[in-house]
């Protein structure tokens, strides 16, 4: 059609689209494909193996999470495990017509429970394309690395009897360095308990346990310990205001977590054994000492010694 004066009319609705529009309507129709995709062109193609729970624990049953991919026809003929030392490997066995990355298989292998340590992980694969041939040599498609962390740890007592001293600990590390050297004066008395390592997100009425070294000199020289958070902090407080050169109590570490008492001095039945903690009242010695016990005849020796009974401080695992 023209117009009266014979010119074409200016009209702009069929006028070709823009660089910008045609890439606006690009992004949306790739979104729409990737949404109705079918799954199974969305796998990951690329072999995997990775550990759950995330931050095992030597109590937890391990499992692992396989993926791998092969194209039919398949068939997954045996799966196996072996743990030598730190190393875990885990061996597919199957018939596969080959690699397909549209093909992605994903599982769940059951690993056990583990002992604290670091660990590999390897994914390895043994195929054939017919069932009756031999399978071909084994070869690694995937690895990855995890620990395992210890979740209870057992807290050792030592006296020393030159300084009517003792001291616990937690660090299997330290009770065996004061084992390697009895020069030292520090001796086991056979008394421990069960705590949760330090570092667990363990859930109330479980606490970080505070760990306090005085010094040599000026002193005191003991330790101390404290899962009382205001107890902690006001320490800490102290330390910061208090010269190197006078005694004082020095922040170590969070040792251990163990469980705080009820409002009533008892524990919970998940944490029983209650932590009796005695004092040697000898502070204007400089000679401060603490016990903690969870033996009812050792806290009567306590009392009978003169020792100030500071009542139940924390809780401890059966």
């Amino acid at each position: 059609m023209k117009t009266s004066t014979g010119r074409r009319p200016n009209v702009r609705c069929c006028a070709p689209p823009s660089l910008a529009v045609l890439l606006q309507l690009a992004a949306v129709l790739i979104v729409g494909a990737i949404v109705l995709a079918p799954l199974d062109l969305l796998a990951v193609s690329v072999p995997s193996i990775s550990v759950f729970p995330a931050t095992p624990m030597d109590t937890d049953t391990i499992k692992a999470e396989l993926a791998y991919h092969c194209s039919t026809p398949l068939l997954v003929e045996n799966r196996s495990k072996t743990v030598t030392g730190n190393r875990v490997d885990i061996l597919i066995s199957m018939f596969c017509g080959g690699f397909d990355p549209g093909a992605d298989i994903f599982e769940e292998f059951e690993i056990g429970v583990l002992p604290a340590g670091q660990y590999s992980i390897h994914l390895l694969l043994q195929t054939h394309g017919d069932p009756s041939t031999p399978y071909s040599p084994i070869f690694e498609i995937a690895s990855n690395s995890f620990e395992v962390h210890q979740r209870e740890v057992k807290v050792t007592e030592f006296f020393h009897a030159g300084l009517n001293h003792y001291v616990m600990t937690a660090n299997q590390v330290e009770a065996d360095q004061l084992v390697a050297h009895p020069e030292q004066g520090w001796m086991k008395t056979g008394r421990t308990f069960n705590a949760v390592a330090a570092g667990i997100n363990a859930p109330a009425p479980f606490f970080s346990v505070c760990r306090f070294y005085g010094s040599i000199s000026p002193g005191p020289n003991s330790h101390f310990y404290t899962l009382n958070v205001d107890e902690c902090n006001f320490l800490k407080q102290l330390q910061l205001v208090t010269p190197s050169s006078q005694p004082r109590w020095n922040f170590e570490s969070m040792d251990f977590v163990a469980g705080v008492p009820g409002n009533d001095g008892t524990c919970a039945p998940q944490i029983p054994v209650a932590v009796r903690r005695f004092y040697n009242n000898r502070a204007l010695e400089n000679d401060s000492n603490h016990r903690y016990t969870t033996s009812d005849s050792d806290a009567q020796v306590m009392r009978d010694q003169g020792w100030r009974d500071e009542g139940i401080v924390m809780c401890a695992l059966p």
